[in-house]
């Protein structure tokens, strides 16, 4: 299974970054096949993700450059559906709406809750579709678990509410 981690800064205090890298990088024992991480600044969701080891990915320059936000999530995976290689099948998944998950589990129903034009091979993007159907946190958040069969958590930031992690 994959690992999903999260982080929110109350009153402004941003973490130093080599903490936040050291956590990345050890999240990579849940998953070796990809990493990403996403964050929203200046109402823009943003989303660096490739089919490496989290490892790997801190040595990039985005990460390089990466100044950390108030509120970021990030994956490592463990392929179980969809090919790595093909990036849309990695973490962060995002919507046209904004809406940016990290998820680790199973769900046993995506097949049935997703039509044939999936925008990804993996399961996650079915608690996408879910969200995306309602504005309402409280509501998302219930539909998710009314919706999907399986096992599973996930993350969930938002350009709607860029000071909120689910």
């Amino acid at each position: 299974m994959c690992g999903i981690m999260g982080y929110y800064s109350f009153q402004g205090e941003i973490p130093e970054k080599n903490v936040i890298t050291n956590m990345f990088i050890n999240l990579q024992s849940r998953g070796t096949d990809a990493s990403g991480y996403a964050f929203i600044s200046d109402n823009k969701l943003n989303v660096f993700k490739a089919p490496v080891q989290a490892s790997e990915l801190v040595k990039t320059s985005e990460w390089n450059d990466l100044v950390l936000q108030k509120c970021m999530i990030f994956h490592a995976r463990q392929q179980t559906q969809g090919d790595s290689f093909y990036n849309r099948n990695n973490h962060p998944l995002f919507n046209k709406q904004g809406q940016c998950i990290v998820h680790n589990g199973q769900i046993y129903n995506d097949s049935f809750i997703l039509s044939e034009t999936r925008e990804a091979e993996v399961d996650s993007i079915a608690i996408l579709n879910v969200l995306r159907g309602y504005q309402d946190i409280n509501v998302q958040i219930q539909m998710v678990f009314d919706t999907l069969i399986g096992k599973f958590a996930f993350a969930f930031i938002d350009v709607n509410n860029p000071n909120r992690l689910v």
